[in-house]
């Protein structure tokens, strides 16, 4: 059971950033209140989510960035004694690159959808930790990802 809402959210994760990365949410000229996923206009309640593609992140590179997200957090919700140093390496590795990721350069849209993506990946770090029942494990990654927490927090 305590399994099953880590899995539903990494899986409707999953889904939003294949979806959004294939194009499959479009873009509409009404305003929210107005447009829907499908394009009607009943007010459905639904709005239309922006095609990353039509975002100018600048410098940053998104799907490098959701990658290792998504790598980071794969191997966290499967960590053993024989992952957890290489699990270890590519934490820092991420945290000692966020600096140099520029995310104070941007702005508007750019700057909330990379805000909505970093808070996603807190919360699925700190749900992916809750299942780590291993104190041994537990006392080699904690250090790690909450330094890299605290970089993460600070770019909010």
């Amino acid at each position: 059971m305590k399994y099953i809402l880590p899995l539903i959210f990494l899986g409707a994760l999953a889904f939003l950033g294949y979806t959004i990365m294939s194009g499959g949410f479009k873009t509409s000229d009404s305003s929210p209140a107005e447009s829907s996923v499908d394009g009607d206009s009943q007010g459905s309640g639904i709005v239309a989510m922006p095609d990353l593609s039509d975002i100018d992140f600048g410098d940053l590179d998104v799907n490098g960035l959701q990658e290792k997200f998504s790598g980071i957090t794969d191997e966290l919700k499967d960590v053993s004694s024989d992952s957890i140093e290489g699990l270890v390496e590519k934490i820092k590795e991420l945290t000692g690159s966020i600096d140099s990721m520029n995310f104070d350069q941007l702005t508007g849209v750019a700057k909330s959808t990379a805000t909505s993506l970093i808070e996603e990946f807190i919360k699925t770090i700190e749900n992916s930790l809750s299942g780590i029942k291993n104190d041994g494990l537990m006392a080699t990654i904690q250090p790690v990802v909450d330094t890299l927490l605290e970089k993460l927090n600070s770019l909010k």
